[in-house]
């Protein structure tokens, strides 16, 4: 039986699962957020896996970030504090994401 809930293996979904309400991790924002915690490129047909020449993003400097929108959209600063509660090898963030400090 498979668990529901966050885990590093999509490789095999589907069948019976029990629910598991294991906090991945706590934000600390003013606003509501989209939470991207892991992302995966390539379906197999039974589950989601990585491909080999995913593009992977090294936060280096403080404003490598992704680009999510157009030019003119109109957008609004805030600012989340996130306390993960178990380590991955991935960076959970919020859509729109802007600049990573780490502590």
């Amino acid at each position: 039986v498979s668990k529901i809930g966050y885990g590093l293996d999509d490789s095999r979904l589907g069948g019976p699962f029990k629910a598991d309400p294991t906090i991945v991790f706590t934000a600390a924002t003013q606003n509501k957020q989209y939470w991207r915690v892991e992302t995966k490129d390539f379906y197999t047909g039974k589950g989601w896996e990585v491909s080999e020449n995913q593009k992977k993003v090294s936060f280096k400097n403080k404003n490598d970030v992704v680009s999510w929108y157009e030019q003119n959209t109109k957008t609004e600063t805030t600012k989340a504090t996130i306390t993960m509660q178990k380590s991955y090898p991935h960076l959970t963030y919020p859509a729109g994401l802007i600049s990573v400090e780490a502590s």
